[in-house]
């Protein structure tokens, strides 16, 4: 912190640490204006602050007001020595002792009186008189601005600046402004208000300021004395513009422009003081990569530690020459390890530019790349050229997809008449749900009739089977006794007409005669059975033979049938093999078009969309109509059973007809409705 911000002190006499009260007796009976009880308060040690910001201590009620009032009586009796200052050095050794209270307790407004004052003009290296500054009374400075303007031996000065032109109001008045908005003033602050503040405008903003400096000090009633006194701690240079009648009245016009001028300035030496400490190059004036020079930095850092040790008349210490050193030494180490860095960098540049000097290089890859890229040019126009040439073709196949596309619209058209057709006709049929449901549990009944029926009928036909079998057996044994009796009666007739030629006779019937007893078998019976037995067979074969007659005509008639629905499977194979073909012509030309589309990449994809959704269209068609086609093929069957069974129950297959149609009637109606609804869907 800045020497200038802190109250200057007098330094105690006593070296016990634990005098302040002593001392102050001793200031009291001075004076006589301290009472005995005041003695006994405890006083707090004042440190340094270490923020800008106005703060608040709860150690300040510890100070009574009549103790403040005798120190600044003091003060005014001192006022005319100079004010000593505490060099960086003092302030790092309080700040360090500043826990300790054995170092002895300071008033604030105290001052250091010196017994040998350096006469002005007095350099840190001699005693010798500087007759050049000793008429002038001013000192050149190190910075330029308003340090410049500031006496170093508190000596005061006239003001050299414009404090009544207009301008320089102007800005010093939004200078003040500016830095109470940014430091938070409490009150509102205007411009217009400072063209003719009150008292208690000018009090409250030079209280503010201030408190920015010392927020420790405690104001009396008489606010003019606090400010000549302040002024002169803080070492205003421009003292002979005040005066006490001008400090009693600061809202006056005469005396505006004298209190805008100090204010402007403590608000200038607050801007200052607070870039100096927030500043990096401040705090770190050996910090790399400044734009000050380091031996700049280190002797601006110099003179800020030595000036004021130097204007008190003191030598410097040893301590400064040893920062100064090692300062030098650090930054020489910095230097150091900023240079091997830096060959470190430099290393790996070369090894960096070695690697590029044996890469091949940007140009050539480049140069490469552009032959790349005019072959692709060359490959791409070609391929443009082919493209353009396939274009009349690509055209024609569009045309001739689109003329499919018309017929299977008209195809669709026609379709969709006849699914209203035949919804007009289901909706006209007046059958309600109810009896749906009646007619679906009655089928699936008959329809368990009918599975009962087939397995009986396969039953009895193995078994008629199996008889005729038999039968085909006698029948064959028939046609062999057949043949024996045939043989047998030859004989027989042989014997006759031997037996009348020789005896003259006719014979006119046989009668039956068997001997069980004969040997021969030709003896066995008598007189010959063959004809009675012919005629007899001759009935059982006409009767055979009606009724294979019979089986004939049915068997004729279910083979008509059977030849109507093997033409009508012919036509249905026909149409889906027409359909097929269709299809496959039409994937034929998808697949023409997707290669064309492929090879060429330009071609419409949205006609092969449409396209590939008619063939599916067209082939969900087929499916629909092949399974149509199975279904009247196995309703043919069904049919055929019902034809087979219709000799034997009539009644039965009018029901079954019945039921047959019903099963018509709703698998066309569920037909149409899929139908109607995949129409909906496409016109949708």
């Amino acid at each position: 912190m800045n020497p200038r911000r802190k109250t200057v002190v007098e330094q105690n006499n006593n070296q016990n640490g634990r005098g302040f009260l002593n001392s102050q007796s001793n200031s009291n009976e001075a004076f006589g204006n301290i009472q005995g009880n005041e003695h006994q308060k405890a006083f707090p040690a004042r440190n340094s602050r270490f923020s800008i910001a106005p703060q608040s201590y709860s150690t300040l009620s510890a100070f009574d007001n009549s103790l403040l009032n005798s120190q600044k009586r003091l003060v005014n009796n001192v006022k005319k020595i100079e004010p000593n200052r505490l060099t960086p050095k003092d302030r790092k050794l309080s700040m360090m002792n500043m826990g300790a209270m054995e170092q002895g307790y300071f008033v604030p407004g105290t001052q250091l009186k010196k017994n040998n004052i350096r006469p002005y003009g007095q350099t840190p290296a001699g005693k010798n008189i500087r007759a050049n500054f000793a008429d002038t009374g001013r000192r050149t400075t190190f910075a330029g601005g308003l340090l410049s303007t500031v006496s170093r031996v508190g000596k005061a000065n006239n003001d050299p600046r414009p404090l009544r032109d207009p301008q320089f109001q102007y800005e010093a008045k939004t200078k003040i402004i500016n830095y109470l908005s940014a430091s938070r003033y409490p009150n509102d602050i205007s411009i217009k208000a400072l063209e003719s503040p009150t008292k208690k405008i000018i009090e409250d903003i030079f209280k503010f300021i201030y408190g920015r400096i010392d927020p420790y000090f405690v104001y009396s009633k008489k606010i003019e004395d606090d400010i000549e006194i302040i002024l002169r701690v803080i070492e205003y240079p421009y003292l002979d513009g005040l005066s006490k009648s001008k400090l009693r009245v600061l809202s006056s016009s005469n005396s505006w422009n004298v209190v805008l001028g100090f204010l402007v300035w403590m608000t200038e030496l607050n801007e200052i003081v607070e870039r100096m400490e927030n500043s990096s190059n401040y705090e770190n004036p050996v910090s790399i990569g400044s734009s000050i020079r380091f031996e700049d930095k280190v002797f601006y850092h110099y003179l800020i530690e030595t000036y004021p040790i130097w204007l008190n008349g003191n030598d410097e210490p040893g301590e400064i020459e040893n920062d100064l050193a090692n300062q030098f030494a650090q930054q020489t180490h910095n230097v150091k390890e900023q240079n091997e860095l830096l060959e470190a960098q430099i290393n790996e540049l070369k090894a960096e530019l070695k690697a590029f000097e044996s890469e091949k290089s940007p140009l050539s890859i480049e140069n490469d790349k552009k032959v790349l890229y005019e072959n692709d040019k060359d490959k791409l126009l070609s391929y443009y050229s082919k493209i353009e040439r396939k274009q009349p073709k690509l055209e024609n196949a569009i045309e001739k997809l689109t003329t499919d596309i018309e017929k299977s619209q008209n195809e669709l058209e026609i379709i969709m008449d006849e699914i209203k057709n035949v919804t007009k006709i289901i909706n006209e049929q007046q059958i309600s749900v109810f009896e749906v449901d009646k007619m679906n549990t009655e089928r699936e009944r008959l329809c368990r009739i009918l599975d009962e029926f087939e397995k009986k009928l396969n039953q009895k036909q193995e078994e008629i089977w199996e008889k005729e079998s038999k039968t085909q057996q006698l029948i064959y044994e028939i046609d062999d006794y057949e043949h024996r009796y045939n043989e047998n009666s030859k004989q027989l007739y042989k014997y006759f007409s031997e037996y009348e030629t020789n005896n003259n006779m006719l014979l006119s019937k046989f009668l039956i005669k068997i001997d069980s007893n004969a040997n021969d078998f030709k003896q066995l019976c008598v007189p010959n059975l063959k004809d009675e037995i012919e005629q007899q067979l001759y009935k059982v074969r006409e009767n055979l033979i009606t009724k294979s007659h019979d089986m004939q005509t049915e068997i004729f008639k279910t083979n008509q049938e059977n030849n109507q629905l093997e033409d009508m499977l012919n036509e249905t194979s026909d149409k889906l093999t027409d359909l097929n073909k269709q299809a496959k012509r039409h994937q034929e030309i998808c697949s023409e078009l997707r290669s064309s589309i492929l090879e060429e990449s330009l071609a419409p994809s949205m006609e092969i969309d449409n396209l590939e959704k008619e063939v599916f269209l067209i082939e969900k068609t087929g499916v629909k109509i092949e399974q149509q086609a199975k279904h009247d093929y196995m309703y043919s069957k069904t049919k055929h059973g019902y034809i087979s069974r219709s000799c034997n129950d009539h009644s039965a297959s009018l029901c079954k007809e019945l039921i047959d149609s019903l099963d018509e009637v709703l698998k066309m109606q569920n037909f149409v409705r899929i139908r109607l609804t995949q129409s909906s869907q496409l016109f949708s």
